[in-house]
């Protein structure tokens, strides 16, 4: 009877003792899954390769942006805990905006041991209580006996707004903040995920110091967000009324348009000219395809004789579909310089003079 019996409880423990493996994730690796369940790669979380052993943690991917009526979707979180051998049950919760609990599942009870790293998958049923005000997730762990929330993690999400169309005016003035339409657990809690745009460096002019080269170094922006940035497109235009650029293509309204790449580095999005341009290297004649005895270059220039006409001229940064609010604006800027490439000598980068004995 004895030998029945302790077998009995070397096999209650090990039931207990199971668990899901934890995914064979990569460092670094950070997939974003959206509601078409697409995905990409960003900035990583917390690792748990980096966690000591009797600390706590909690992981999920980034799950998300989201839109009204999207399909339910299932999410799996990674956890461990700083608690002492127990029994305990994983329950997820949704409330409304006005913290009214509207659905809660939970799993089956099990024992907790040893500071063990466990994973659950729960479904989200974001289809049928995801509105305009948003919604709170929250994943709990609670005791099993006495009910007591152990530990709780939680990120309120809103649908993706898009698109978003601001003025040049409200975005040099003020930093543009996004709803979260995302959540992921960073190794330590549970985050929303938005986007913040800073366009307040932009100015409204271009100031050089001589006039012959577009220089776009003075166009940057900050992104700050745990998506990739995207675009539709980026441009930059202005009106060539006085045929200053009879190689480059014009569109019906005699507008010139140079395409834009952006470039992210952390925080910071510089902006650069997305194709090469052809240029005359006595007159700086541009051309957008290819001509004999034009060089290769990844600037656009202006031509020598062409101040006094380029001179002021309103150039237009035209942004389409930034980020995943798709936010677009069209940013005026006037082109204003102080010395021609050559000229006089008090006018001039390369001074001309002359004169007889």
């Amino acid at each position: 009877m004895l030998k029945v019996f302790t077998l009995i409880t070397v096999i209650f423990l090990l039931g207990f003792t199971s668990q899901p493996s934890k995914p064979n994730k990569a460092p670094g690796d950070f997939s974003f899954i959206g509601g078409d369940g697409s995905t990409t790669t960003g900035l990583p979380p917390s690792s748990f390769q980096n966690v000591n052993e009797y600390e706590e943690y909690f992981y999920c991917p980034v799950y998300g942006p989201f839109s009204v009526g999207d399909p339910d979707f299932t999410a799996t979180f990674d956890y461990k805990l700083k608690i002492t051998n127990q029994t305990i049950i994983e329950r997820v919760r949704v409330l409304n905006s006005m913290s009214e609990p509207v659905y809660a599942a939970s799993q089956p009870s099990r024992g907790y041991f040893n500071n063990a790293l466990m994973t659950v998958s729960f479904t989200i049923p974001i289809h049928d209580y995801l509105t305009n005000n948003g919604i709170t997730i929250m994943f709990e762990i609670l005791n099993s006996h006495t009910r007591n929330i152990i530990k709780e993690y939680h990120a309120s999400i809103y649908p993706l707004s898009y698109p978003t169309n601001l003025t040049a005016q409200y975005l040099r003035n003020n930093v543009y903040t996004t709803n979260n339409v995302a959540f992921y657990g960073d190794g330590v809690e549970m985050r929303g995920v938005n986007e913040t745009f800073d366009f307040r460096n932009i100015d409204d002019y271009f100031d050089v110091d001589y006039y012959y080269r577009m220089n776009l170094s003075s166009l940057i922006f900050t992104y700050e967000s745990a998506f990739e940035l995207t675009y539709s497109g980026v441009s930059l235009r202005f009106k060539d009324d006085h045929h200053l650029f009879p190689y480059m293509t014009h569109d019906n309204n005699d507008n010139i348009v140079l395409p834009i790449s952006l470039v992210r580095s952390g925080k910071y999005v510089t902006l650069k000219f997305k194709n090469k341009f052809y240029v005359n290297k006595r007159t700086l004649q541009t051309s957008d395809t290819y001509r004999d005895g034009f060089a290769l270059s990844s600037d656009f220039y202006l031509p020598v004789n062409g101040k006094r006409f380029f001179n002021d001229q309103v150039l237009y940064l035209d942004f389409y579909l930034i980020g995943k609010c798709g936010l677009s604006s069209s940013f005026p800027i006037t082109y204003l310089v102080d010395k021609s490439l050559a000229s006089v000598c008090h006018d001039g980068l390369h001074c001309i003079s002359g004169g007889s004995r």
